[in-house]
């Protein structure tokens, strides 16, 4: 997109659902804590890809905005309907809606061991299949990051299964109606 001689490029962070902030829980810590955590690392993304000396300005699109969860409930309800299947989900909002609009590629925050949630690892495939740059964000000790390029054939030994994903995410002891997140483990120096 131009704009004023502003080359405006959009790119997408991925990560991990239980990082995700839903409403809610704006007066929690953990909230808060991840709130800045977050905030810090669209800050990076959006200083790191960012050339103003050449007109170019990159936003960060990324799944905690209030419209996208909506989406996503809303792409949720459309498959559970369609194909009667509790567990199907409403990533298609992301791959239909979200990522065609992210022209300047994806970076993605894995858990700590570098595993990559099934969800981020489709959405980075999706982007680099349709000739985006993809990146795995790498955090250092002292609270930087680092940003190193990938494609999928790289990061696909450490790729989770929607079971294993989901097996991190949630607490096994709660029916899925009642399931908890497992809270995201932060970087240290974060």
């Amino acid at each position: 997109m131009k704009n004023l001689g502003i080359d405006l490029r959009t790119m997408y962070l991925a990560l991990p659902s239980n990082l995700l902030l839903f409403d809610g829980y704006e007066d929690s810590d953990i909230y808060r804590k991840y709130r800045n955590f977050i905030d810090d690392v669209i800050n990076e993304i959006e200083t790191h890809f960012s050339l103003p000396e050449y007109g170019i300005l990159t936003l960060c699109e990324h799944p905690m905005k209030k419209r996208h969860q909506e989406g996503y409930e809303r792409h949720l309800r459309i498959n559970q309907r369609k194909t009667g299947d509790q567990k199907a989900g409403g990533m298609e909002y992301y791959y239909k809606e979200v990522l065609p609009l992210c022209t300047a590629g994806g970076c993605a925050i894995t858990f700590d061991d570098g595993a990559t949630p099934a969800g981020v690892f489709g959405e980075l495939e999706w982007l680099y299949s349709n000739d985006r740059q993809i990146y795995l964000i790498h955090f250092l000790g002292d609270g930087s990051i680092e940003f190193h390029m990938t494609n999928p054939e790289e990061i696909k030994e450490k790729k989770l299964t929607i079971d294993e994903t989901r097996k991190r995410l949630y607490n096994p002891i709660f029916p899925r109606e009642k399931r908890e997140l497992i809270p995201f483990v932060l970087p240290k120096g974060w």
